[in-house]
């Protein structure tokens, strides 16, 4: 039995008025699809969000290989100007009675982005995963198309009289096609492959060199980055590698400077005429780098040599179909070229083939590196000699149910991303003693810690495990945010609870589950019944429960 007098004394303590916390919409949905015997269960996180364009990742946790996805902007279909990889469908999808409106992916998986008209404020959105016939949503950040972002203008100053000597110009913050502004950012940049808009077919390249290399690309695994500073300067760096033979190689090394967001003379026009002419390279909106230059230092069988870049003819150009390759967002210029100094091996022998190189490059927001550890989550039994209150259940919620369990065969899935300082607990909980009856559960977990907040630990094992450093509470790690829902199916279908931590941080570590030893995690928490049954005869009552955990690494599938 549960002490039900240390939650009475909880409660009194709890029912003083806090204030309302900011809510912000999350980053990151780990998404298990109901009733699939596989337990299907999917990752989508948001990679990037830079000015008008949203970077999104999708991945497979386990269960079944996803069939598509949707990202539900409902009020956005009408401002996407462009996606990529392209858009299967930006409206409803058709392929379930859900008919989820949004934009839609067919694929088992990867990076997706898309750009909008402008730049708009965030929101939470639902994500939709199918697999099969099967599917479910989940809530993360995404654009609210009702609300702009407005740029509030700078109040003119009185002007003074100038000095002889010219003070350096601000660069004015103007919107470009990602909703770029001269502030600091930097964008991965990979080789510009041509597209139908192209003036003509060739092979992708990222630096054209003739007489030295014109097929020199970033590998997907180390892309360049091209740097913007506030102050109008920019560097583009990385390792490029010839497609022919990756070990003829350089390092790049590139500086620019004057950014300014009107044409300083001629354009660089490389698509073919309709791209200009149907608006999808948006030359408005492009903006400029007056002068860049740099090294390409040689590596592999390149070594000892290197190369002397300059810019030449029109500046160097940014923005969507800036590349001259195809209308992604990417970028371009011409350079002359000055051999410096030959490769070591005599075997290769550069010269020049032409007056001019060329840059072409597609740019994205960088992919995250992953900080994600995924668990699994089981019932907590008691442990004869330490434990004191009743266990073997994962839920505990006295005027509903005190069995509920994540099966062996199916445990629920902590996703813990350590850069954020947040996870995802999502699995589905039956009965023990009626497994067709239970709850999908979506928990939210946030407000990482280390060390031990006001008010933790939650110690429910007998005294001695912790006066004999059986367990030791302060190596345990926490999360002071733990919200999410219970959704029923079975004799419970219809019924939907919201639940909100109570009393301490959910805790973690070996011990922390207040059943036994083991390596688990536990807390108690207050719940509202926002929906009842649609089985009359099944009526949810109460307000607390109790998660009590055993955390265990996955099984190898």
């Amino acid at each position: 039995m549960k002490n039900t007098l240390l939650y009475s004394a909880m409660v009194a303590v709890l029912m003083t008025p806090v204030a309302h916390a900011v809510v912000t919409p999350p980053t990151s949905a780990t998404i298990l699809i109901p009733n699939d015997a596989k337990q299907s269960t999917y990752a989508v996180s948001l990679v990037s969000h830079v000015g008008k364009t949203w970077t999104y990742s999708v991945s497979q946790v386990q269960g079944r290989t996803l069939s598509h996805w949707v990202l539900g902007i409902n009020n956005c279909l009408s401002n996407v100007v462009s996606s990529s990889p392209k858009a299967d469908q930006v409206g409803t999808d058709p392929s379930t009675d859900a008919k989820f409106v949004g934009i839609k992916w067919n694929t088992a998986g990867g990076t997706f982005s898309f750009t909008l008209d402008k730049e708009y404020a965030e929101t939470t959105l639902q994500a939709f995963v199918k697999t099969a016939t099967v599917y479910n949503t989940g809530s993360i950040v995404g654009p609210d198309c009702s609300s702009p972002v407005v740029t509030t203008p700078t109040t003119p100053t009185t002007p003074t009289t100038p000095t002889t000597t010219p003070t350096t110009p601000t660069m004015p913050e103007v919107t470009g096609s990602t909703g770029h502004i001269f502030t600091s950012q930097t964008l991965c940049a990979s080789q510009a492959s041509t597209d139908s808009y192209a003036f003509s077919n060739s092979q992708g390249h990222a630096a054209w060199i003739p007489g030295i290399a014109t097929d020199l690309v970033f590998s997907k695994e180390a892309p360049g980055k091209f740097v913007e500073n506030a102050d109008g300067t920019a560097t583009f760096t990385g390792t490029l590698v010839r497609i022919s033979d990756p070990k003829q190689s350089f390092t790049l090394n590139v500086t620019f400077t004057g950014a300014q967001v009107t044409a300083p003379g001629e354009i660089k026009k490389e698509l073919d005429a309709k791209a200009y002419n149907e608006g999808k390279a948006d030359i408005a909106s492009w903006y400029f780098y007056t002068g860049f230059q740099g090294t390409l230092t040689g590596t592999g069988s390149y070594a000892g040599s290197q190369i002397k870049v300059t810019r030449v003819g029109p500046a160097f150009q940014v923005g969507t179909g800036a590349n001259g390759k195809n209308v992604h967002f990417g970028a371009s210029g011409w350079f002359t070229f000055d051999i410096v100094s030959q490769p070591t091996n005599t075997a290769y022998k550069f010269y020049k083939g032409g007056e001019h190189g060329d840059f072409n490059i597609d740019l994205n927001p960088c992919a995250v590196q992953s900080t994600t550890t995924t668990l699994c989550a089981y019932r907590a039994y008691t442990d004869k000699t330490y434990g004191q209150y009743s266990g073997g259940h994962s839920v505990w919620m006295p005027d509903i149910a005190t069995d509920l369990i994540f099966l062996d065969s199916a445990p629920g899935v902590l996703v813990e991303d350590s850069a954020k300082g947040n996870a995802k607990l999502t699995g589905t909980l039956v009965r023990a003693s009626n497994a067709k009856n239970g709850f999908v559960l979506d928990a939210n977990l946030s407000g990482l810690q280390t060390t031990m907040p006001s008010g933790s630990p939650k110690k429910e094992l007998v005294a001695k495990a912790y006066s004999e450093k059986v367990v030791k509470p302060e190596t345990w790690y926490f999360y002071t945010g733990f919200t999410g829902t219970l959704t029923g199916f079975g004799d419970y279908a219809g019924a939907k609870l919201n639940f909100v931590r109570m009393g301490p941080a959910l805790q973690l570590g070996n011990g922390a589950n207040g059943k036994n030893l083991n390596f688990g995690g536990s807390s108690w928490f207050n719940y509202t019944v926002i929906s009842q049954p649609t089985k009359k005869s099944v009526v949810l009552k109460g307000d607390r429960g109790d998660f009590n955990l055993d955390i265990k690494t996955c099984p190898t599938k």
